[in-house]
């Protein structure tokens, strides 16, 4: 009903008026007010519901990742301590090894020496009372006198005998080529640690510097809704937690190496203490051969040397309680819920697997699917996930399994500027043609990917992620 009264003039009704010519009501007016501020209304909640993911998320993840960071600082520390230690017996097992063999050369040179002095500056006996004119003065005397000649030279010919005994047999033959054996398998047991440790270092330096954009990442979306590819929140959190993933299995392979280390380091010694038992065993024999057993009397010395337990006196240098530190020690009780430690308690926990990480369980994925990717050479095709992410992107990264595991490649696309490509001639309504354009300065800048899912009904979910993006508040506020 007309009251003759104009309508008052607002905004909505002026702009109305100038498109098309008709005056809104003010009722209509008020319709398009309260649509507009829905509209505001509903993209503050998505953007608040957006962001209560994303601290969220940032809650869980630096949390699990300070656990991790703590655990491997913990396990890398007890390796350097493995390690250490080992370098520290081994050191000090070798120096024992030198001195001994300087005692072996000593030895030797002292046998050389006494030929030496029997053969060239011992004066002959059986000339002290010799008359060449009267030979038979004396003559009993100076037999006698000749065979204590004799006996010198015939102990200097044990001597010349014992000495090149102790070059050759025991020095040349077996101690000094089980020293090389030695250090040859302990080096090549030895040298993976060292670059394991390098390669830690270089990927906790990477670790740093994703954890740190993933921070900043976060730090921005609480100032700005203006996301961009490269502040993408799950993308940066999936590089940290994959980053870390790594460390852990490198980390793993590292412990392995130094429990082998440690165990065939034990066998080598063992093997390095036996060739020196066995050096002086033969010594002490050789010595009773040519000087006597009353003379040597090494019976107490060879009783000893047998008694002797290679194994168990080398295992016991390397018990965990000689080789781990108390807090150490109570660090595994911890774990494992024993009060006696073993090495496979050890082992196990050191090298225990990674804990399975399914990373699109994060809150920043609104909904994946698997797929494959056309790779477009000689028709191979990559498998692949599809990620919707909150901040408005398309993920598709190309990896085998839902767990962490090295990404062979991923594109970031943003919704905003993709389009499906409408293909009528297709027959397979499980493949998805999708197009991002990206306007530049020149030239539009444009990546184009085929999609293939597991279903027709996933293609379509898809496609429906996309098209619903172009409708909804969240295109606003991006």
């Amino acid at each position: 009903k007309s009251s003759g009264r104009e309508e008052p003039k607002t905004e909505e009704n002026a702009e109305g008026a100038g498109k098309s010519g008709k005056k809104k009501t003010l009722k209509e007016a008020a319709t398009e007010v309260m649509k507009q501020l829905e509209r505001e209304n509903f993209a503050n909640a998505y953007e608040g519901a957006v962001l209560d993911r994303k601290k969220e998320s940032f809650t869980v993840f630096t949390d699990k990742e300070d656990n991790r960071k703590a655990d491997c600082e913990k396990h890398k520390v007890i390796l350097a301590t493995i390690i250490t230690n080992v370098d520290s017996r081994v050191a000090w097992f070798e120096a024992g090894i030198t001195k001994t063999i300087k005692f072996f050369k000593d030895r030797a040179a002292q046998e050389e020496e006494y030929v030496k002095i029997m053969t060239q500056g011992l004066p002959k006996l059986g000339t002290f009372f010799k008359d060449e004119a009267k030979p038979e003065l004396l003559m009993n005397f100076g037999k006698a006198l000749d065979e204590c000649d004799e006996f010198h030279v015939r102990q200097s010919k044990n001597s010349e005998v014992m000495s090149k005994f102790i070059r050759k047999d025991l020095l040349e033959d077996l101690i000094i080529p089980s020293g090389k054996e030695f250090k040859k398998q302990f080096d090549t047991l030895r040298s993976p640690l060292d670059d394991f440790k390098k390669k830690l270092i270089a990927l906790n330096l990477e670790r740093l510097k994703r954890q740190k954009a993933y921070i900043y990442a976060y730090n921005e979306a609480q100032r700005s809704n203006k996301i961009t590819k490269d502040r993408d929140m799950f993308h940066k959190e999936m590089e940290s937690v994959i980053n870390g993933h790594e460390e852990l299995k490198l980390l793993k392979a590292y412990a392995t190496q130094t429990l082998i280390l440690l165990n065939e380091t034990v066998k080598l010694l063992v093997k390095r203490i036996s060739d020196i038992q066995k050096a002086l065993t033969l010594y002490f024999q050789k010595y009773t051969d040519l000087y006597g057993y009353k003379a040597s009397n090494p019976e107490v010395v060879m009783q000893l040397l047998q008694k002797f337990n290679s194994t168990e006196e080398i295992q016991q240098m390397f018990t965990i309680k000689n080789t781990l530190t108390l807090d150490e020690i109570k660090y595994f009780e911890q774990k494992t819920g024993k009060s006696e430690v073993t090495y496979q308690d050890v082992y196990n926990t050191l090298t225990a697997p990674p804990p399975a990480i399914d990373i699109l369980a994060s809150p920043l994925v609104l909904k994946s699917w698997k797929a494959t990717r056309d790779a477009g050479l000689l028709k191979s095709t990559r498998n692949c996930f599809v990620v919707v992410t909150v901040d408005g992107h398309v993920l598709v990264i190309e990896k085998n399994t839902e767990n962490v595991d090295i990404i062979e490649g991923c594109y970031i696309l943003g919704m905003r500027n993709l389009k499906i490509v409408n293909n009528e001639d297709r027959k397979d309504f499980s493949i998805v043609e999708i197009m991002e354009v990206v306007p530049g300065f020149l030239m539009d800048s444009k990546t184009k990917l085929t999609l293939k899912f597991g279903s027709e009904d996933s293609a379509e979910e898809f496609r429906h992620y996309v098209y619903n993006y172009f409708n909804s508040a969240a295109l606003d506020k991006k």
